[in-house]
């Protein structure tokens, strides 16, 4: 009897012992909730949610505290792109590269660091998450993703559209290639450019074509390089013929450019 008189007082103290510190984190506010940490080497990252359903605040929680710790990374990739040089091309916006590298990081972030987290009935779930900066830098290295956008200016069932990923495939390029991919650090897209020519009664009703091809790499939608080829003339039947054959001459260029590789591959090192 005695004994389990101890036992049962003992345990009493054990609980007591655990649901004291429960209380305390419940009541009082972390310090890096009104002063997030700042500490060099590191990115990172406070979201909070209040749904009153504590296992779904913790899940929203977590969610908002990566987008707001891919944030803090944005700043720093925007920051060293050259968008004023390029924002011409495209008419592209700041806000729209911003936008884009937001996305392709929150894509990248593996290997975040929970270092708190904090619920209080009336206000939530916070979670503070960390990522160090050498690990970001790993992984910026590594993310070689690049869309591959269906060429524009040719008739979308074209096959040559598709051709055109076949050589961009027989590069061998240090890229992942997603045809039609987004949110990618960056992007591989041609653009035709085509001029019908009146056809030659003359010379047996034969249809001629200009077709030029425009090739882009991109980062984050920032313009880093183009390659142009053509203008290429060809004749045919009508002029969907023409354009393929022209379009073919095109693309035969496009794969025998080693120079387009070896430039993809400098600015490959020079982000490293």
């Amino acid at each position: 009897m005695r004994c389990s008189l101890i036992f049962t007082t003992g345990f009493l103290l054990f609980l007591a012992s655990c649901a004291t510190p429960t209380q305390k984190q419940s009541l009082t506010e972390p310090q890096w909730l009104n002063a997030p940490p700042s500490e060099a080497g590191f990115y990172y990252g406070i979201g909070g949610s209040d749904t009153q359903n504590e296992g779904k605040d913790r899940e929203i929680a977590l969610i908002r505290a990566r987008t707001d710790l891919a944030a803090s990374i944005s700043v720093d990739v925007v920051s060293v792109l050259d968008i004023t040089n390029s924002a011409n091309a495209d008419g592209i916006t700041r806000e729209t590269v911003e936008s884009r590298v937001l996305q392709s990081v929150e894509q990248s972030l593996v290997n975040l660091q929970t270092l708190d987290s904090w619920y209080h009935p009336d206000r939530g779930y916070w979670v503070l998450v960390r990522m160090d900066q050498k690990e970001w830098a790993r992984i910026q290295r590594e993310d070689r993703r690049a869309s591959v956008p269906v060429p524009s200016g040719l008739d979308e069932s074209s096959g040559l559209n598709v051709s055109f990923l076949s050589a961009l495939n027989g590069k061998k390029l240090p890229l992942k290639l997603l045809p039609g991919g987004k949110k990618t650090p960056y992007e591989i897209k041609l653009d035709w450019e085509v001029s019908d020519y009146p056809q030659l009664e003359d010379g047996g009703g034969i249809s001629f074509s200009k077709v030029t091809g425009t090739v882009s790499f991109m980062q984050y939608g920032v313009l880093i390089f183009t390659r142009v080829y053509g203008p290429v003339k060809d004749g045919g039947l009508n002029y969907e013929q023409a354009r393929e054959r022209a379009a073919q001459k095109v693309l035969h260029r496009f794969a025998s450019d080693e120079e387009f590789s070896a430039a993809i591959d400098r600015e490959l090192l020079r982000d490293e």
